[in-house]
């Protein structure tokens, strides 16, 4: 499929593979996504796809789903695409742990590969939706990026370690 209305409309009882290229590149800003109204899926809508289709494996599956629009945000120090991309990853998130809590033997690990621009608040307005922000690099930095696990197995997934020990884990 090619378009985000063919991913929504497939019925998956008919086939038992897809390949979804929804993109000459790279996938659109969620922010020019949904203002430009292209017809992409939303990370959410791809994420709860796979999961309809994997899910059907009986000898499960693993499913890997990346929200690189944040970093490229970051890398940009664009405040307004990175928060639109985090709001994204979040909705996608919660769809997909939604899911996992209905499966059970279900492990989700929420983490990053690192973190980008060494972004800091520094103020808002909790009441308007509003922040206030600065970045101090357009680089990767060295600030410590959260895990988060939920489900079978998720015992494992605590304390500080490299996240390559993340691999070692799973």
């Amino acid at each position: 499929v090619s378009q985000g209305s063919e991913l929504a409309a497939l019925d998956m009882g008919k086939t038992g593979k897809l390949l979804g290229l929804f993109s000459q590149s790279e996938m659109a800003y969620e922010l020019d996504r949904v203002n430009q109204k292209l017809n992409q899926p939303s990370l959410s809508d791809m994420a709860t796809k796979a999961l309809d289709v994997l899910s059907r494996n009986d000898k499960g599956f693993f499913l890997m789903v990346e929200g690189s629009n944040i970093d490229k945000a970051a890398h940009r120090n664009n405040l307004e695409e990175m928060m639109e991309e985090l709001l994204d990853f979040d909705r996608t998130a919660g769809a997909v742990l939604d899911w996992a809590s209905k499966h059970p033997g279900t492990l989700v690990v929420i983490t990053a590969d690192h973190n980008t621009g060494a972004f800091a608040l520094t103020g808002g307005n909790r009441e308007k939706g509003e922040i206030n922000a600065q970045f101090g690099s357009g680089n990767h930095d060295g600030m410590a990026v959260p895990v988060y696990a939920f489900g079978a197995g998720s015992g494992a997934f605590t304390g500080i370690y490299e996240n390559t020990d993340i691999f070692h884990k799973i």
